[in-house]
């Protein structure tokens, strides 16, 4: 799933540890951030359609197991 929300800039790093980051954007409230995770990876994160970018980066950072490479 992909999931967005506004938190504080320090809370990036935390998120980062529990869910693959697919963007980033500073906002006047905080940082916008898109994440794919099984389940919020913050409190408040809401639910939200995946697009082109988050399908990408979420396969780039994935690794590949079938073939026995991890990244």
């Amino acid at each position: 799933l992909v999931w967005e929300a506004i938190v504080p800039i320090d809370a990036v790093a935390d998120i980062r540890q529990r869910a693959t980051i697919t963007r980033t954007v500073r906002t006047s409230r905080g940082v916008r951030v898109r994440a794919v995770a099984h389940m919020p990876p913050v409190e408040g994160a809401r639910p939200v359609e995946p697009d082109l970018e988050d399908a990408y980066v979420s396969a780039v950072h994935t690794p590949i197991t079938a073939a026995g490479v991890t990244r």
